[in-house]
């Protein structure tokens, strides 16, 4: 039976502010449904770190919670391993601008020494290229690119090798952005690129949007199929990313995709970096790519007694 408890948490403390950080009460909610514990963050730098004091985390609960968290930002969740648990922290594109901001504020109580985690940065997914009909051939156009990957992690996924086993995250505030994906397109346009995510002074490339296409002579009868993404668990489930966009359908026949990649006539996924499909007769427009994710995992300990 899931268990709901809303409360709210204190001023954030002085060791945060010395860093220039301020804010005032907010509200977090933490929801435990099985193994896995949630709390959901504010949306934007300016409200995603209030009311955590990460100096004195409550040392009376020696469990998972918003209280005991390592670090604030993004929307907080609790995985187990074995008889332990791993802290996650998930930021999304919410829709404004062509990136979305947050701030990770972590302390682990030892500022010396520095803990691995795991790191994923998806940017953006390229929108897919547009097209025209002409007379009565079906004319259509590619797919959007996926975009860009960041991981460091144990996992190995076909066809991408992590840049390290793990990422060493200190004691201090790391600068997210998450990017949106390329916006739709019409009559003969190519899509626009996805936008940059990124962590820290790492930075994951916005997918390419695809070419337009122009009335010809010819045709084919082939669809074109989205590029294969990669499978990951850092969230806590297995979970695809970064697919390419498939090309509009030919006739009536569609093309494929996968780890968030539009099929034919559909948009990349949100959350997964997918392309978007290209466009097809009496679906003149590209579809957009979709938005790009940031996750961070890291052991998590119980504070000090």
């Amino acid at each position: 039976m899931d268990i709901l408890k809303s409360f709210s948490m204190p001023k954030i403390n002085n060791f945060f502010k010395k860093a220039g950080f301020t804010g005032g009460l907010a509200l977090f909610t933490v929801v435990f449904a099985g193994f896995l514990f949630s709390c959901a963050g504010g949306a934007g730098a300016d409200n995603d770190t209030e009311g955590f004091d990460l100096e004195n985390r409550n040392s009376d609960v020696q469990e998972p919670t918003a209280g005991t968290a390592m670090a604030a930002g993004g929307s907080i969740s609790f995985v187990p391993v074995g008889d332990d648990w791993d802290e996650v922290h998930t930021f999304v594109y919410d829709g404004e601008g062509d990136q979305q901001t947050y701030t990770l504020l972590f302390s682990d109580g030892a500022p010396s020494t520095a803990i691995p985690a795991q790191l994923l940065v998806i940017a953006g997914g390229g929108a897919g290229g547009s097209n025209t009909s002409h007379s009565n051939l079906a004319y259509y156009a590619g797919g959007g690119g996926a975009g860009g990957v960041i991981y460091y992690g144990s996992e190995t996924p076909t066809g991408y090798t992590p840049f390290d086993a793990s990422y060493s995250l200190s004691d201090g505030s790391y600068t997210v952005k998450v990017g949106r994906g390329g916006k739709e397109t019409a009559w003969q346009n190519s899509g626009e690129n996805g936008k940059n995510s990124s962590f820290g002074e790492l930075i994951a490339a916005g997918g390419g949007g695809a070419g337009g296409v122009a009335p010809t002579n010819t045709s084919s009868t082939e669809p074109g199929n989205g590029g294969p993404g990669i499978d990951l668990s850092i969230s806590g489930a297995v979970k695809g990313y970064a697919g390419g966009g498939a090309s509009g359908k030919v006739n009536t026949t569609s093309a494929l995709a996968s780890h968030g990649g539009g099929v034919s006539g559909q948009p990349g996924a949100s959350g997964t970096g997918g392309g978007g499909s290209g466009s097809h007769s009496n679906v003149y427009q590209g579809q957009p790519g979709g938005s790009g994710i940031v996750i961070v995992r890291f052991p998590w300990t119980a504070p000090p007694q």
